[in-house]
């Protein structure tokens, strides 16, 4: 029985992010929807399992998303949950084919969910900013390899 609670469970929390608005036609009712997903990933309350579930499909709206507002959310909200809990690199790799296209200010979201994995191989993907012209990516990148290798992330002075 505490299987189908603790699934149960699990439904209620990736239901009250109302995951399924991420493709409303409306790109307002979807920013809205990352950003309520988002409110929700930063409780510390939530099972690994339905978090990673709620990440990968705020990826995958990611990879698809026309709209910069709702990128943005979406790209926050997986940020958001990264910062208070563990996400494997396999969930959130699939950003790497989307942050060449991005402006530098929502790379710098890719680079810090990739980091917050602590995985290696990331170091790859992150490190390809590392010599970007803009001085804010350049620190973002810098900051996301320092994460990567777990520790606390530092200033550096600009390139």
């Amino acid at each position: 029985m505490a299987d189908a609670e603790q699934t149960t469970d699990a439904d209620e929390q990736l239901s009250r992010m109302q995951l399924g608005r991420l493709a409303d036609p409306d790109p307002r009712v979807r920013e809205l929807a990352a950003d309520e997903a988002g409110d929700q990933l930063r409780r510390r309350g939530l099972d690994q399992k339905v978090v990673e579930t709620a990440v990968a499909r705020l990826v995958e709206a990611s990879l698809v998303e026309q709209d910069g507002r709702a990128l943005e959310s979406a790209l926050n909200a997986c940020s958001d949950a990264a910062s208070v809990f563990e996400l494997p690199l396999p969930i959130v790799e699939p950003l790497t084919s989307l942050a060449p296209r991005l402006p530098c200010g929502l790379i710098g979201y890719v680079v810090q969910i990739l980091a917050s994995t602590h995985d290696p191989k990331a170091r790859t993907a992150i490190a390809a900013y590392a010599d970007h012209p803009d001085l804010e990516l350049r620190r973002a990148t810098d900051d996301a390899l320092i994460e990567l290798a777990g520790r606390q992330a530092s200033w550096r002075s600009p390139k």
